[in-house]
């Protein structure tokens, strides 16, 4: 097993696609089903250009949503360029299979719609709506992408950034067709924005680890599972399995 490492969640925001508030999140977390707003399928993005916000596919718009939801918490008007991570498992897999469907049918592929599939797309949308000048990382590593997301918080924050703090968003969708359906069954969480800091700050303090597993095959509902850590306070530990990898997580508030 690797060594234990440490890190800080100061502050959270998550986005489904039907709620967006803390309660209906902790309601959740509890089991029970969430009544939605009337307004629930509804992201308005006032923070982003219409010209930008006209290219931002519904995933799009909620990881941005879950950002923005966590810097404008912030007093600062200007706030200082901070590192920010961009972790998705399938990215814009939708646009990928409608450019794969048009070179199957022979038909032009469109130039925007390619420059919208690649994984860094949203954020590098973000970053001229925000006019963010701080690193941006685009990963993608199989059905734990989230943890490798905090990995990479972890390693950023030990470097030495700008600031004392790194942000992470995550987010998905369900597959479309012809994938199988069953590949992301049951997943409810479809961005989650994290702000990371250094162990021992206000928040949730996490230990996590990694060991190399050959058995395990992966896990389909790691976001599900990781803001359930987060809220849950009588089940504080994580165990992720995934492509011959093991993780685990564990804390305290």
């Amino acid at each position: 097993m690797s060594a234990l490492h440490q890190l800080t969640i100061a502050q959270w925001a998550a986005r489904a696609s039907e709620w967006n508030d803390v309660a209906s999140w902790q309601a959740w977390a509890r089991g029970e089903t969430p009544q939605p707003p009337a307004d629930s399928e509804t992201i308005q993005l006032p923070q982003v250009p219409a010209m930008l916000r006209r290219r931002l596919s519904p995933l799009g718009r909620a990881a941005l949503w879950a950002l923005f939801e966590l810097r404008g918490q912030e007093s600062e008007s200007t706030p200082p360029p901070l590192a920010t991570i961009f972790c998705s498992r399938h990215g814009e897999v939708s646009r990928t299979v409608t450019l794969l469907d048009d070179l199957a049918t022979d038909t032009a592929l469109s130039p925007t719609a390619f420059s919208l599939s690649v994984h860094n797309a949203i954020g590098g949308i973000y970053s001229m709506a925000a006019a963010e000048t701080g690193n941006i990382t685009a990963v993608s590593a199989g059905p734990d992408s989230l943890c490798h997301a905090l990995l990479e918080a972890w390693c950023l924050l030990q470097d030495g950034t700008d600031d004392d703090r790194v942000l992470c968003v995550v987010y998905d969708d369900a597959l479309p067709p012809p994938y199988p359906q069953e590949a992301n069954a049951g997943a409810t969480v479809q961005a989650l924005a994290l702000e990371v800091r250094k162990a021992g700050q206000q928040g949730t303090q996490l230990r996590f680890s990694l060991e190399s597993n050959p058995g395990d095959v992966g896990s389909t509902s790691v976001n599900d599972d990781f803001l359930r850590l987060l809220l849950n306070p009588d089940h504080r530990d994580l165990t992720v399995s995934a492509d011959q990898r093991r993780w685990h997580w564990s804390g305290t508030v």
